[in-house]
């Protein structure tokens, strides 16, 4: 990855400056290992000049996957400066985006180092294949860092969601034996989203991200899910803190999973913040009237009981799935609205429980995105 003055996130203090590369009235000097046939393309690449790369490319004699500069090549470049038309084009023209460079690094790399969440998502949505994702997220570079490496040594939130939502792995070593994690400084929002994967993947919790248009805005969700396993008791306190917003899911066919939720309830009560929004949700509201063990009548009674809203559900139809989420999420919004005009939104963090067990909680870190 050939950063001007930084080796994979480091600055190198002895940078050649012979070898540099400096831009004057528009022109950018380069040493002479660039092949000739390949400077216009190179020039265009790091200028994020789409004209002159479009040009570059319709008059390129040798293969777009050709290293330009220092190993690396033009979707290299493009990723690595953040011009995303740029990468859109290369794509289009069939660029490699499993091609590395003269240290093993992908573009995806690239993107991820300099922080371009736009860029890293498009990689990403260009695999043809789950495989090939995966392989993406757990490629690594010559000196065994991953793109979460990268993102994590930069303390780009953005793109750590991304990663992480995408599957990227929260353990995987460099050669120095840094997880991604040892990578962030404590106290920062790139700490706080690896740590919260982290207890949720240690803890066997199906931890997602969701971004949902609300009122405007974009708002990332980060739910998480325990299914309602009574195992996950015992990390009450750590899971219910800084939850937003809770989802209480029963089983409309199972009259236990429904007693439950007086249980969790006090939970709540105990672990979570006194504001906290809730909303009951009876899932499996397709199956027929005769397996039904809880009227509905029994679940809204039960939500009015507490003050709550209540939804019935079917996720295998997909009924009120997404008016519950969407709920919960301007419940929080409001609240926090109210709370303090001026103050941003934090974080949304959901959990929806299997119904067929006992509900759970759900955390709902909502964040405002501009863009």
């Amino acid at each position: 990855m050939a950063v001007p003055g930084r080796r994979n996130g480091m600055i190198d203090d002895d940078e050649n400056e012979d070898n540099a590369l400096f831009e004057e009235e528009g022109l950018i000097e380069r040493d002479s290992d660039t092949p000739p046939h390949l400077r216009e393309l190179a020039a265009a690449s790091e200028l994020g000049n789409l004209d002159a790369l479009r040009l570059a490319l319709d008059n390129l004699t040798g293969s777009i996957d050709e290293p330009v500069e220092d190993g690396d090549t033009a979707l290299h470049l493009t990723c690595l400066y953040g011009h995303l038309p740029c990468v859109r084009l290369l794509l289009e023209r069939g660029a490699n985006i499993e091609v590395e460079d003269e240290d093993g690094a992908i573009p995806l790399h690239d993107a991820c180092a300099g922080g371009f969440v736009d860029i890293a998502q498009l990689l990403l949505n260009t695999a043809n294949d789950p495989e090939c994702i995966k392989r993406m997220l757990e490629s690594v570079d010559a000196e065994g860092d991953t793109p979460l490496h990268h993102a994590a040594r930069g303390e780009h939130a953005g793109v750590i969601r991304l990663l992480v939502s995408s599957g990227a792995s929260l353990t995987q070593p460099n050669t120095c034996g840094k997880t991604p994690i040892e990578l962030v400084e404590p106290g920062t929002e790139a700490r706080s989203i690896l740590e919260a994967a982290a207890g949720a993947a240690a803890c066997e919790i199906d931890f997602k991200i969701r971004t949902i248009e609300l009122d405007g805005k974009r708002i990332k969700l980060q739910i998480w899910d325990t299914a309602g396993q009574e195992r996950f008791r015992t990390i009450t306190t750590a899971y219910y803190r800084g939850a937003m917003g809770i989802l209480l899911v029963y089983d409309v066919t199972d009259e236990s999973s429904f007693n439950n939720i007086k249980n969790w309830i006090r939970n709540i009560e105990q672990h979570a913040s006194e504001n906290v929004n809730k909303i009951l949700v009876g899932n499996k509201a397709d199956m027929d009237e005769s397996k039904r063990a809880v009227p509905t009548a029994r679940g809204q009674a039960l939500a009015d009981e507490y003050g709550i809203k209540f939804f019935e559900t079917s996720a295998k139809t997909n009924f009120n799935v997404e008016q519950v989420f969407f709920s919960i999420a301007r419940d929080i919004k409001q609240r926090l609205a109210e709370t303090d005009s001026k103050a941003e939104p934090q974080t949304l963090k959901i959990s929806k429980p299997d119904p067929a067990t006992s509900s759970t909680a759900a955390s709902a870190k909502s964040a405002c995105c501009g863009s």
